[in-house]
């Protein structure tokens, strides 16, 4: 050590020794006599201890389905090691995906492919930045490979899509040329809040024209302005404006989200349901409390 080099006057020029390590880090402070030269100092300390040491790495690793070595330079080695985890990562969803296979025998009837997060199918329709939704900014990347090849397994399977929370980029590719009706089962119409949850004209002229359904969001995020049951209305009338009375319900969302002072829970939906039938009719609110999702999920379940 270097307190037993000073004790054997190996080397010279040291006064005191402390060891200043804390939670913060390791600090480790030497003191110098006043007629000491510290760069002496110094390379005496290199060339005695371990303050300075080198050594040889050869990455040598199995690569190619641990078929083949090769000897990789650093930015080979990141790369394969990323390679690694994105093939790490398909493969667990691909099981997974075998397990809704089994799920829909058991009377799984609906699913989405994508929360607020990038996955192996697809893009949030959600961009954040330090955890911050960014509201304004809309998301075009869209499915991956798999996410298409899970769309087509889970319209096999009369699993009805559900593409609330997918991505602009996403909704375009499954709605691309669509017979069989989707959902956005809790979006809001962009025109009237303008944040990327919500869904534009265009995608919502696309979900009426293949027989779809959208369920209108509570979130105060959403709806926009006060958040009222005037707000909710308005989307809801948007909707039907832009895809017909067939196309819109009511979503909900009740899981934790900031909700309008008059919607924190089911047991406000009665009043809701009698405002927008005072403002809509019967037949409407009719349509959109349970007509519109149940002809959806006949169509597509059975």
């Amino acid at each position: 050590t270097i307190a037993d080099l000073v004790k054997d006057k190996r080397v010279e020029g040291i006064s005191d020794i402390r060891d200043e390590t804390d939670r913060n880090g390791m600090r480790i402070v030497i003191e110098l006599k006043r007629d000491a030269n510290a760069q002496v100092v110094l390379n005496h300390l290199l060339s005695m201890t371990q303050m300075q040491t080198t050594f040889s790495i050869i990455n040598l690793a199995l690569t190619n389905n641990q078929k083949e070595t090769k000897i990789f330079n650093l930015r080979e080695l990141i790369d394969a090691y990323l390679t690694h985890q994105e093939e790490i990562i398909y493969r667990r969803t691909k099981y997974d995906l075998k397990k809704a296979e089994a799920l829909s025998s058991y009377g799984v009837k609906m699913a989405s492919l994508i929360w607020n997060y990038e996955n192996a199918l697809a893009m949030p329709n959600l961009k954040f930045a330090d955890g911050i939704p960014l509201f304004s900014e809309r998301e075009s990347g869209g499915l991956t490979p798999l996410g298409e090849k899970t769309v087509e397994m889970l319209d096999a399977l009369k699993i009805i899509i559900d593409i609330s929370h997918l991505s602009d980029g996403g909704a375009l590719q499954i709605l691309k040329n669509r017979k069989i009706p989707i959902v956005a089962s809790h979006s809001n119409a962009a025109a009237v809040c303008g944040v990327a949850r919500n869904l534009t004209d265009s995608l919502i002229k696309k979900i009426a024209d293949c027989g779809g359904v959208i369920g209108v969001n509570y979130c105060k995020d959403f709806l926009g302005r006060g958040a009222t049951f005037a707000d909710l209305l308005a989307h809801v009338k948007h909707i039907v404006n832009v895809g017909g009375d067939d196309a819109v319900a009511l979503g909900g969302d009740f899981d934790g989200i900031p909700a309008p002072p008059d919607l924190e829970d089911c047991l406000k939906v009665p009043a809701l349901l009698q405002y927008l039938q005072d403002n809509l009719g019967y037949r409407l609110t009719r349509k959109l409390r349970h007509e519109n999702f149940t002809r959806v999920f006949r169509a597509v379940c059975g």
